[in-house]
């Protein structure tokens, strides 16, 4: 008589799961259907390649980001030494500027890592190779002080703690 109890409890347990399944799939919404948009190809030259770190947005929709190669192609790494590139919101697409190319050296180079925005204003980020230890930087970037008179304006790097390994 216990076990016939026992059964019939397990029994209902489960069927009282299923209910609850079943009203959960059937009254959840419907998921919608996600698109996937190329925003920019990148051509592995001045540009930049292989954007690994993912992209931060501004307040006006633009994107910003790092790619670990591509850039100066005349620095000391086989495939360039990295970019940081702006993707600028224009009508309903994106316009690709590049911002800043590294070249390793005391100022980094190989930025693996999305740029974060600083209360400043300015980028900040690391770099996987150069500054004085060879290990990487972190980096401040930010636009000319003064007022620039093309539509690519230089943007100037400042290596603020050269990476060190740990011992």
């Amino acid at each position: 008589m216990v076990e016939n109890r026992s059964h019939m409890r397990s029994f209902s347990t489960c069927i009282t799961l299923s209910i609850l399944f079943a009203l959960t799939v059937l009254m959840s919404p419907a998921s919608q259907a996600q698109t996937f948009n190329v925003l920019y190809n990148f051509t592995g030259g001045q540009d930049g390649a292989q954007p690994y770190a993912g992209v931060t947005p501004d307040k006006a929709g633009n994107l910003y980001g790092t790619a670990y190669a591509g850039g100066d192609l005349t620095c000391n790494a086989p495939h360039g030494c990295g970019t940081v590139y702006e993707l600028k919101h224009k009508g309903s697409g994106f316009v690709f500027n590049p911002l800043y190319s590294f070249s390793v050296g005391v100022g980094g180079g190989i930025p693996t890592a999305p740029v974060v925005f600083g209360p400043d204003g300015a980028f900040y980020s690391t770099t996987s190779y150069g500054g004085v230890n060879g290990r990487g930087v972190v980096f401040k970037l930010q636009p000319s002080p003064t007022s620039c008179k093309t539509a690519l304006c230089p943007w100037s790097e400042n290596a603020l703690y050269a990476l060190q390994r740990r011992r």
